[in-house]
């Protein structure tokens, strides 16, 4: 978890934080978003209408659960845009 958090503050492509979980790559993406506005986690919680401690849970990749509908508006107030797959481990 450090050296997301790190890759995130420096500006660090996704490849130079190490290899990811979802959650881990999910946290960074928000938290790349954020930081590329000049948000603080506040900012972005009021602006997108999601809970700050949700929004740190997501950002420490501590989440348990997130609704589809909160990652909605995460990433329409950060303008960006969720891509989900579905896809075995192997074909």
């Amino acid at each position: 978890m450090t050296n997301l958090i790190y890759a995130a503050a420096h500006q660090k492509p996704l490849e130079e934080a190490v290899k990811l979980d979802p959650a881990a790559k999910l946290a960074y993406r928000i938290i790349k978003l954020r930081q590329d506005k000049g948000w603080t986690r506040e900012t972005l919680s009021h602006a997108a209408g999601v809970p700050l401690a949700e929004l740190n849970a997501l950002e420490e990749a501590k989440a348990q659960t997130v609704s589809l509908v909160d990652l909605q508006k995460l990433s329409n107030t950060l303008d960006g845009k969720i891509k989900l797959s579905f896809k075995p481990e192997k074909e």
